[in-house]
């Protein structure tokens, strides 16, 4: 069964490929009775991905992944997947530093505001102190 979906891996179009690799690694462990041969396993997994990615591979590859061992498609596969990794885990930092900034930005807001009543406040008692004084 699952030599089966190793052989109909397709990377998920809305997916990353570090995704698309990890999601692979981990149906390859799921048959760690089976045996596969390193050129099968880099065959099933760049066969199943979109044209888009395979071009980039290719591009990585110097022009063709075919003219690679299995070990330098795989070497490929894996820095592509971690350059891939870094710059979202990098993204996700930077637009969580920007809700943060927005939240600061928010409760500053929300202080001023307070302290605002507050000087009202007194300033309403003040003028009422006086209007019963007179």
């Amino acid at each position: 069964m699952r030599k089966n979906e190793i052989s109909n891996f397709k990377k998920q179009e809305d997916k990353v490929i570090y995704d698309a690799w990890e999601r692979f690694k981990l149906l390859l462990k799921s048959c760690a009775g089976q045996k596969f041969l390193e050129m099968e396993i880099m065959h099933e997994f760049t066969t199943g991905l979109n044209s888009y990615t395979y071009m980039l591979l290719d591009v990585s590859a110097g022009g063709t992944m075919k003219i690679k061992k299995s070990n330098e498609v795989k070497e490929l596969i894996n820095n592509m997947s971690l350059n891939e990794y870094c710059i979202h885990t990098e993204e996700e930092a930077a637009s969580k530093k920007k809700c943060m900034i927005d939240l600061n930005t928010h409760d500053d807001l929300f202080a001023n505001n307070k302290l605002f009543n507050i000087q009202l406040e007194t300033i309403a008692k003040r003028m009422d102190a006086r209007v019963m004084s007179h």
